[in-house]
């Protein structure tokens, strides 16, 4: 008889909104537009999240922290492997994070998956809205000029 193997962990697929950033999409501006978003790094997110889980939940958050790992950073994406039992904590402490790298930041939580095949195929999903979004907005200040 076949049994369902039910996966431990969760993946959590996490947007980062830097303020720099907001400032750019809202901007008219060539030279703005083009800047470069500076590079976020897995140990500033381990950080800041294992802070969080610490300001929240105290010293029982100590037994979460050794099991969170953030496998995948990019500049506005990451996803973070988690204990099913502690996603909510996790998602509440990535909620409170206000400051990556001393740059203030909005942190969202897109989706929670079952494994990392489907958070890898939501994580392509977000990065292709993404890019048809600013190829709208660039399409928009072409008109502009």
């Amino acid at each position: 008889e076949p049994t369902m193997v039910r996966h431990k962990t969760r993946w959590l697929l996490i947007s980062f909104d830097f303020e720099s950033d907001l400032e750019h999409r809202c901007s008219v501006s060539r030279a703005n537009s083009q800047q470069k978003t500076k590079t976020v790094e897995k140990t500033a997110v381990f950080r800041e999240l294992a802070n969080n889980l610490t300001l929240l939940f105290g010293l029982r958050a100590h037994s979460i922290i050794p099991d969170v790992n953030v496998r995948h950073v990019d500049c506005q994406l990451a996803m973070i492997r988690v204990p099913r039992d502690v996603v909510g904590k996790v998602r509440t402490a990535v909620t409170y994070m206000t400051e990556l790298n001393k740059r203030p930041v909005a942190c969202s939580v897109l989706s929670v998956n079952g494994n990392s095949r489907t958070a890898r195929l939501a994580a392509m999903r977000e990065i292709r809205k993404r890019e048809m979004k600013l190829d709208m907005s660039m399409k928009k200040l072409k008109k502009l000029d």
